[in-house]
């Protein structure tokens, strides 16, 4: 094996490393964040934060966090396809 090879399978390797590192922080900011929207009395404009309100902020999250989602399923496509090769 070259050693042209071995960078190659090292790239790839932290590539996967990079993908379930942010993977992680994502779920950890997804997480802190639902616990805040749904810990809060009020939010920044002063407006009281009954229950519906938070559900409508936490569907926000959860449309942001698909998208996200979406990326993250890109990105592991690639680098599947990536070790294929």
């Amino acid at each position: 094996m070259t050693s042209d090879n071995i960078y190659k399978i090292e790239g790839r390797q932290i590539e996967m490393k990079a993908l379930k590192i942010s993977s992680v922080i994502w779920h950890i900011l997804f997480i802190l964040l639902a616990i805040f929207i749904m810990m809060r009395h009020v939010d920044g404009a002063g407006v009281v934060q009954t229950m519906p309100i938070k559900l409508i902020n936490l569907a926000v999250l959860a449309v942001f966090a698909l998208i996200v989602l979406v990326g993250h399923l890109i990105w592991l496509l690639i680098v599947r396809k990536r070790q294929n090769i």
